[in-house]
């Protein structure tokens, strides 16, 4: 396909490619989406900064990832391929900005680590994990820091090890941000003033 030799096309053919081979392996993309379970938000909130993080899951995600052999019928009369579907959670973090965040933390459920399977670059070959480490943000009790790009996304394997009971909570601190909106907000008072006053004058 000669679309393909332009490298907007062939980038967004590769990583449309390397998702899909995701979605195979992985029964979070798909396998509760009409479940309760299946979705939660992470942060749905963070109007500061544009990112929006959420977690998919399987049914049945506490328990351990089963290899089905090959050749058996299912239940619904389909037969299973032998490939080992997992069952590790998936946690999405997306930036609609083009700034830059290093050190950007996302709320976890407990677990020991995350992996890194694709970023806006696409699929990572090597395994890259993240420690989950014990500190509150999006109203969990754990999270991870990750430098994530400007207009990058970043997709996490995980194995909860507790259940999650926490809905959308509150984002994690930003210094920066509340700074910036303190004075905005000192600036924006300051105007409403220098109004009142001039509408007194000139009454």
């Amino acid at each position: 396909w000669y679309l393909l030799e332009q490298e907007e096309n062939r980038s967004l053919h590769n990583f449309l490619r390397d998702l899909l081979h995701l979605y195979q392996e992985y029964p979070a993309f798909y396998e509760a989406d009409y479940e309760y379970e299946g979705f939660s938000w992470v942060n749905a909130d963070d109007s500061s900064r544009s990112i929006y993080s959420f977690i998919r899951n399987c049914k049945n995600h506490m328990g351990k990832a089963k290899k089905a052999e090959k050749g058996i019928e299912t239940e619904k009369g389909a037969f299973t391929s032998g490939k080992t579907k997992r069952k590790e959670s998936l946690l999405f973090v997306v930036n609609m900005t083009g700034v830059d965040r290093d050190n950007y933390w996302v709320g976890l459920p407990k677990t020991k680590k995350a992996k890194l399977l694709l970023t806006e670059e696409g699929l990572v070959k090597e395994d890259k994990y993240f420690p989950v480490v014990k500190g509150e943000c999006d109203g969990r009790d754990y999270h991870i820091a990750y430098p994530l790009k400007g207009y990058g996304i970043a997709l996490f394997s995980f194995i909860e090890e507790e259940e999650d009971r926490v809905a959308n909570a509150k984002p994690c601190p930003d210094k920066k941000s509340e700074l910036k909106k303190g004075e905005n907000e000192k600036e924006e008072k300051e105007q409403q003033g220098e109004l009142v006053a001039k509408n007194s004058w000139t009454a």
